[in-house]
């Protein structure tokens, strides 16, 4: 038989399991933000792309490089994470999209560690792009 004071215990331990926190879970709103295809001055003839899926691509050439992107928009800067491999290895970035243009700093190499601004150097590409109009 269970007595009151073990019913209350019991009532309270499986309130503090049922309110622990969920993780966050990117909202279909804060990717919008970033799909959709875009492009650089045109002095620099790129254009670059992004879907839903995470699939993204872009460059100079017909061939265009493609990839996987993961975007987390709670990091301060934005962050972006960039796998032309098949997400064995990752490029990181930075982001931002303010007043219709697409700011990224993403690392050279996988090996490089992630920009904490949008200032380019040798170890990264910074793409400065607009919303593509159809």
């Amino acid at each position: 038989m269970i007595r009151p004071v073990e019913m209350t215990l019991l009532a309270l331990c499986a309130t503090v399991v049922m309110a622990a926190p969920v993780p966050k879970q990117l909202k279909k709103d804060e990717q919008a933000a970033i799909v959709g295809d875009w492009v650089e001055p045109a002095e620099k003839k790129r254009s670059w792309w992004f879907k839903e899926d995470g699939t993204a691509g872009g460059g100079d050439n017909p061939t265009q490089r493609k990839g996987t992107y993961k975007i987390d928009p709670t990091t301060t800067p934005k962050s972006i994470d960039w796998s032309d491999d098949g997400g064995k290895t990752w490029q990181l970035g930075v982001y931002s999209i303010e007043d219709g243009v697409l700011t990224v700093n993403i690392g050279r190499e996988a090996k490089d560690a992630r920009p904490t601004s949008f200032d380019e150097n040798a170890r990264t590409y910074k793409i400065t792009a607009t919303r593509k109009k159809d």
